[in-house]
Protein backbone atom coordinates (compact mmCIF):
# COMPACT_ATOMS: atom_id res chain seq x y z
CA UNK A 1 0.00 0.00 0.00
CA UNK A 2 1.29 3.43 -0.94
CA UNK A 3 -0.67 6.14 0.87
CA UNK A 4 -0.05 9.87 0.81
CA UNK A 5 -1.61 12.38 3.20
CA UNK A 6 -3.94 15.00 1.73
CA UNK A 7 -2.71 17.55 4.29
CA UNK A 8 -0.40 20.36 3.14
CA UNK A 9 2.16 19.41 5.79
CA UNK A 10 2.98 15.80 6.48
CA UNK A 11 5.70 13.31 7.31
CA UNK A 12 5.66 9.81 5.91
CA UNK A 13 7.31 6.73 7.44
CA UNK A 14 7.38 3.52 5.46
CA UNK A 15 8.01 1.39 8.56
CA UNK A 16 7.28 1.33 12.27
CA UNK A 17 7.80 4.43 14.41
CA UNK A 18 9.20 3.92 17.93
CA UNK A 19 9.55 6.63 20.58
CA UNK A 20 11.47 6.81 23.89
CA UNK A 21 13.50 3.66 23.31
CA UNK A 22 16.77 5.17 24.58
CA UNK A 23 15.97 7.27 27.64
CA UNK A 24 12.72 5.63 28.76
CA UNK A 25 12.10 2.20 30.22
CA UNK A 26 9.04 1.82 28.00
CA UNK A 27 8.25 3.40 24.66
CA UNK A 28 5.39 3.50 22.17
CA UNK A 29 5.33 1.80 18.79
CA UNK A 30 3.21 2.81 15.82
CA UNK A 31 2.88 -0.10 13.44
CA UNK A 32 0.78 -1.23 10.53
CA UNK A 33 -1.12 -4.43 9.94
CA UNK A 34 -3.14 -6.17 7.27
CA UNK A 35 -6.37 -5.56 9.23
CA UNK A 36 -5.62 -2.10 10.64
CA UNK A 37 -3.10 0.19 12.30
CA UNK A 38 -1.59 -0.73 15.66
CA UNK A 39 -0.55 1.40 18.65
CA UNK A 40 1.27 -0.59 21.32
CA UNK A 41 3.99 -0.18 23.96
CA UNK A 42 7.55 -1.33 23.28
CA UNK A 43 10.39 -2.36 25.59
CA UNK A 44 12.48 -5.32 26.69
CA UNK A 45 9.77 -6.86 28.92
CA UNK A 46 7.19 -9.31 27.61
CA UNK A 47 4.26 -7.52 29.28
CA UNK A 48 3.98 -3.71 29.22
CA UNK A 49 0.94 -1.52 29.95
CA UNK A 50 -0.34 1.19 27.62
CA UNK A 51 -1.92 4.43 28.86
CA UNK A 52 -4.02 6.66 26.62
CA UNK A 53 -5.09 9.93 28.23
CA UNK A 54 -5.94 13.54 27.60
CA UNK A 55 -4.11 16.54 29.06
CA UNK A 56 -5.35 17.92 32.36
CA UNK A 57 -9.12 17.47 32.48
CA UNK A 58 -9.35 16.84 28.75
CA UNK A 59 -11.37 13.82 27.74
CA UNK A 60 -10.43 10.82 25.62
CA UNK A 61 -12.56 9.99 22.59
CA UNK A 62 -12.38 6.61 20.87
CA UNK A 63 -14.17 6.32 17.54
CA UNK A 64 -17.39 8.11 16.61
CA UNK A 65 -21.13 7.40 16.59
CA UNK A 66 -20.94 5.47 13.31
CA UNK A 67 -18.13 3.15 14.40
CA UNK A 68 -18.10 0.01 16.53
CA UNK A 69 -15.62 -0.05 19.42
CA UNK A 70 -14.59 -3.56 20.47
CA UNK A 71 -12.88 -4.31 23.79
CA UNK A 72 -11.18 -7.72 23.60
CA UNK A 73 -10.70 -9.18 27.06
CA UNK A 74 -11.91 -8.36 30.59
CA UNK A 75 -12.88 -4.73 31.22
CA UNK A 76 -12.00 -2.96 34.46
CA UNK A 77 -13.35 0.55 35.06
CA UNK A 78 -12.47 2.84 37.98
CA UNK A 79 -14.69 5.88 38.37
CA UNK A 80 -17.96 7.02 36.82
CA UNK A 81 -18.98 5.62 33.43
CA UNK A 82 -21.21 7.42 30.93
CA UNK A 83 -22.27 5.63 27.77
CA UNK A 84 -23.97 7.46 24.92
CA UNK A 85 -25.47 5.12 22.38
CA UNK A 86 -26.00 1.38 22.35
CA UNK A 87 -23.64 -0.86 24.36
CA UNK A 88 -23.45 -4.62 23.97
CA UNK A 89 -21.67 -7.11 26.27
CA UNK A 90 -20.97 -10.73 25.35
CA UNK A 91 -19.90 -12.96 28.21
CA UNK A 92 -20.01 -12.47 31.97
CA UNK A 93 -20.67 -8.92 33.17
CA UNK A 94 -20.15 -8.08 36.84
CA UNK A 95 -20.83 -4.82 38.70
CA UNK A 96 -19.51 -4.24 42.22
CA UNK A 97 -20.83 -0.98 43.64
CA UNK A 98 -22.53 0.56 46.67
CA UNK A 99 -25.21 1.96 44.34
CA UNK A 100 -26.18 1.39 40.71
CA UNK A 101 -28.56 3.80 38.98
CA UNK A 102 -30.12 2.83 35.66
CA UNK A 103 -32.07 5.62 33.98
CA UNK A 104 -33.70 4.49 30.77
CA UNK A 105 -37.03 4.62 28.96
CA UNK A 106 -36.97 0.83 28.91
CA UNK A 107 -34.88 -1.95 30.45
CA UNK A 108 -35.07 -5.49 29.07
CA UNK A 109 -33.99 -8.33 31.34
CA UNK A 110 -34.42 -11.97 30.37
CA UNK A 111 -34.49 -14.23 27.36
CA UNK A 112 -36.25 -13.53 24.10
CA UNK A 113 -39.96 -14.25 24.17
CA UNK A 114 -40.96 -11.91 26.97
CA UNK A 115 -43.91 -9.68 26.11
CA UNK A 116 -42.84 -6.48 27.84
CA UNK A 117 -39.88 -4.57 29.24
CA UNK A 118 -39.15 -4.64 32.98
CA UNK A 119 -39.21 -1.09 34.36
CA UNK A 120 -38.32 -1.65 38.00
CA UNK A 121 -38.39 -3.93 41.05
CA UNK A 122 -39.27 -2.59 44.50
CA UNK A 123 -40.39 -3.80 47.91
CA UNK A 124 -43.20 -2.04 49.80
CA UNK A 125 -44.75 -2.56 53.23
CA UNK A 126 -48.53 -3.13 53.27
CA UNK A 127 -51.12 -3.62 56.00
CA UNK A 128 -54.51 -5.26 55.61
CA UNK A 129 -57.31 -6.84 57.66
CA UNK A 130 -58.11 -10.53 57.35
CA UNK A 131 -61.94 -10.70 57.35
CA UNK A 132 -64.14 -13.23 59.13
CA UNK A 133 -63.69 -16.46 57.20
CA UNK A 134 -65.43 -19.82 57.46
CA UNK A 135 -63.66 -23.16 57.06
CA UNK A 136 -62.36 -23.74 53.50
CA UNK A 137 -63.62 -20.30 52.48
CA UNK A 138 -61.92 -17.75 50.30
CA UNK A 139 -61.93 -13.98 50.55
CA UNK A 140 -60.45 -10.93 48.90
CA UNK A 141 -58.93 -7.92 50.60
CA UNK A 142 -58.92 -4.93 48.28
CA UNK A 143 -58.22 -1.23 47.86
CA UNK A 144 -54.88 -1.33 49.71
CA UNK A 145 -53.20 1.92 48.68
CA UNK A 146 -49.74 1.47 47.09
CA UNK A 147 -48.31 4.60 45.51
CA UNK A 148 -47.24 4.13 41.91
CA UNK A 149 -48.62 0.60 41.53
CA UNK A 150 -49.72 -0.06 37.93
CA UNK A 151 -52.16 -2.54 36.44
CA UNK A 152 -49.25 -4.16 34.57
CA UNK A 153 -47.36 -5.02 37.73
CA UNK A 154 -46.52 -8.56 38.82
CA UNK A 155 -46.81 -8.77 42.63
CA UNK A 156 -45.34 -11.36 44.99
CA UNK A 157 -46.57 -11.19 48.58
CA UNK A 158 -44.50 -12.20 51.61
CA UNK A 159 -46.47 -12.06 54.90
CA UNK A 160 -44.39 -10.98 57.90
CA UNK A 161 -45.95 -13.73 60.00
CA UNK A 162 -48.91 -16.10 60.17
CA UNK A 163 -52.06 -14.40 58.83
CA UNK A 164 -53.87 -15.38 62.01
CA UNK A 165 -52.16 -15.74 65.36
CA UNK A 166 -54.44 -18.49 66.66
CA UNK A 167 -55.58 -20.44 63.61
CA UNK A 168 -53.20 -22.15 61.19
CA UNK A 169 -54.02 -22.58 57.53
CA UNK A 170 -54.77 -19.03 56.34
CA UNK A 171 -52.74 -18.25 53.23
CA UNK A 172 -52.49 -15.41 50.72
CA UNK A 173 -51.84 -17.19 47.40
CA UNK A 174 -52.28 -14.21 45.08
CA UNK A 175 -51.82 -10.44 44.99
CA UNK A 176 -52.77 -8.30 42.00
CA UNK A 177 -53.60 -4.81 40.80
CA UNK A 178 -56.77 -4.25 38.76
CA UNK A 179 -56.95 -0.51 39.57
CA UNK A 180 -53.85 1.69 39.46
CA UNK A 181 -52.52 2.46 42.94
CA UNK A 182 -54.58 -0.25 44.65
CA UNK A 183 -53.40 -3.71 45.71
CA UNK A 184 -55.79 -6.66 46.07
CA UNK A 185 -54.98 -9.85 47.99
CA UNK A 186 -56.84 -13.15 47.77
CA UNK A 187 -57.04 -15.24 50.94
CA UNK A 188 -57.82 -18.89 51.56
CA UNK A 189 -58.72 -20.41 54.93
CA UNK A 190 -57.85 -24.09 55.21
CA UNK A 191 -58.26 -24.07 59.01
CA UNK A 192 -61.20 -23.44 61.34
CA UNK A 193 -63.50 -20.42 61.35
CA UNK A 194 -61.59 -17.22 62.16
CA UNK A 195 -62.45 -13.65 63.07
CA UNK A 196 -60.89 -10.57 61.50
CA UNK A 197 -57.36 -9.47 62.37
CA UNK A 198 -54.90 -6.85 61.16
CA UNK A 199 -51.82 -8.21 59.41
CA UNK A 200 -48.85 -6.86 57.50
CA UNK A 201 -46.70 -8.09 54.63
CA UNK A 202 -44.05 -7.06 52.14
CA UNK A 203 -45.07 -6.87 48.50
CA UNK A 204 -42.36 -7.39 45.88
CA UNK A 205 -43.54 -5.42 42.86
CA UNK A 206 -42.22 -5.98 39.35
CA UNK A 207 -43.30 -3.08 37.17
CA UNK A 208 -43.65 -3.77 33.45
CA UNK A 209 -44.20 -1.21 30.74
CA UNK A 210 -43.65 -0.79 27.02
CA UNK A 211 -44.42 -3.94 25.00
CA UNK A 212 -41.53 -5.57 23.19
CA UNK A 213 -41.64 -4.51 19.50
Amino acid sequence: MLFRSSNNKFTHFQGDVLSNVDDSSHGVQLAGGSTGGIVQPCGDEDNIALTVRGKGTGGVNVGNSSQTVTLAGPLSVTGAVTSTGASSFTGAFSVTSTQVNITSTKVFIGAAGSTSFLIGIRKVFVEFTVPVMAVNAGAEVGDIAVTGLTTNAVVTLAPRGALNSTVAGVIAPHAFCSTAGQLHITLQNAGTTISGSTQSAYAMIHEFGIPVP
